[in-house]
């Protein structure tokens, strides 16, 4: 049941990174939010290919500590979209569907916390 609910929660999060690139997600961040376009998009792509490596690692050794992590970050995420909702630049994330994404992840992950915590 853990291993399916993680599962379930890593496949939001990667989702939600595609759903993230069709929002220009990178405009939102200090260092990337003046770069040009192009390269906004591939320093933003290439951080988040840096994080699914984590993460699939995570995965693969059955790291307690890694899915913690994951499960705390994916809370303060949510908190983080929520607080940047009317961001100057354009939160892409307006619609049900962005929001289901982000907020279900959210919620998945503080269940899956309460599971691994017990």
């Amino acid at each position: 049941m853990e291993a399916l609910l993680f599962s379930v929660i890593i496949a939001l999060l990667m989702v939600h990174g595609m759903d993230a690139v069709r929002a220009k997600e990178w405009k939102m961040f200090l260092i990337l939010k003046d770069m040009q376009e192009e390269r906004g998009y591939k320093l933003f792509t290439i951080l988040h290919f840096i994080i699914y490596i984590v993460i699939f690692y995570a995965i693969l050794r059955e790291s307690y500590a890694i899915k913690v992590i994951i499960d705390v970050f994916l809370l303060f995420h949510a908190l983080l979209h929520y607080s940047f909702r009317r961001h100057l630049h354009g939160n892409g994330f307006k619609t049900l569907f962005s929001k289901g994404i982000i907020y279900s992840m959210a919620l998945l992950a503080a269940v899956h916390l309460g599971v691994i915590l017990q």
